[in-house]
């Protein structure tokens, strides 16, 4: 065997340098597109267009619409873009209901200018009466790369991770012992669309058709750097004044009731929550659902299944929980 001695390690240095990326903005986007498409928000409380509701948005929503098969439609190109513009039609118009989306006019002409884009998927929903279908599908989302400012220690929002993500169904087998507890999974619907924009911003956009448009934003748009930030400062805001909980100072993430009934996890818009089910289930949730629009699973007995950050949670007969990964997630990758 050789001998290696000092001398012959000096001969070697390693350097740390910067790693230089080169993508273009079809690398970027093809980055983006995972989460874009795992993301799984509802258009309406019914996606499929209510033969009986005679609104244009419906009639949109309809034409829109396709009946399931195991593969996606199949489409020529020039009927895809014109599928595509109605369905950034429909995307747009309820931006601008909501308010997210108001006349350029209403800020300074010299305002930040943020590029954008359309991220048109097809979607697994449920019409009306609860059959299956194909539903195309346009989020308008904004485009700000790291690369446009040197400051970002001030965008992001404190993080959550793998670890702390399994302490909370632990706690909540311990609390099941001795309390009527539930873990419950509760994801805010359009969460970055309910917080109000900090900094006067313009976008502009062209949809599938060549229309041009420009809008402000009036609240915060899907794509913002500093989207995560300014919605965990308004969700922590409502649970401390609401709901009476305080952050856990060394995983702010984690926010606990005084009595240790309740623990909260955050996860950009997606909450775990491990506590007294008569809490739980009663001032949280009411509290929620004054204010947002949320949906919500739960697990308490034997045979209960949640989904959270893409992992089932199974809770079975002998007091185990498993957690695995959802299919869907294996799918996307």
């Amino acid at each position: 065997m050789q001998q290696v001695t000092s001398t012959d390690l000096d001969l070697y240095e390693h350097e740390d340098s910067a790693v230089q990326f080169k993508f273009d903005n079809g690398d970027l986007d093809k980055l983006e597109q995972y989460e874009f498409e795992f993301y799984d928000d509802e258009l309406l409380a019914t996606d499929g267009s209510d033969p009986n509701d005679s609104t244009e948005l419906s009639k949109m929503i309809g034409q829109l619409t396709f009946p399931f098969s195991s593969k996606e439609p199949e489409l020529s190109d020039a009927e895809l873009t014109k599928l595509d513009a109605l369905a950034d039609r429909v995307g747009l118009d309820r931006l601008e209901k909501l308010a997210v989306l108001q006349d350029p006019s209403t800020v300074p002409s010299d305002s930040k200018v943020l590029s954008t884009r359309f991220v048109r998927t097809w979607r697994e929903k449920h019409d009306s009466k609860g059959n299956p279908i194909w539903l195309r599908r346009s989020r308008f989302v904004a485009r700000e790369f790291a690369w446009l400012e040197p400051e970002r220690e001030s965008l992001f929002s404190p993080a959550s991770g793998s670890i702390i993500s399994r302490i909370l169904p632990t706690i909540f087998l311990e609390m099941r012992e001795d309390h009527d507890a539930v873990l419950a999974s509760l994801d805010v619907r359009d969460a970055f669309l309910t917080v109000l924009q900090e900094k006067p911003t313009l976008v502009h956009t062209t949809d599938a058709s060549g229309v041009t448009r420009s809008f402000a934003l009036g609240k915060v748009l899907p794509g913002q750097r500093d989207g995560s930030l300014l919605w965990y400062k308004a969700i922590t805001a409502f649970l401390k004044k609401n709901l009476d909980l305080e952050e856990h100072t060394p995983y702010p993430c984690v926010l606990k009731s005084k009595d240790n009934s309740c623990v909260v996890m955050i996860h950009v818009d997606d909450l775990l929550i491990a506590g007294k089910r008569s809490f739980v289930m009663g001032k949280f949730v009411e509290e929620f659902r004054k204010v947002y629009d949320i949906s919500m699973q739960c697990l308490e007995r034997p045979g209960d299944e949640i989904t959270f950050l893409k992992r089932n949670h199974v809770l079975h007969e002998d007091g185990r929980l498993t957690i695995h990964t959802h299919h869907k997630h294996v799918l996307q990758l």
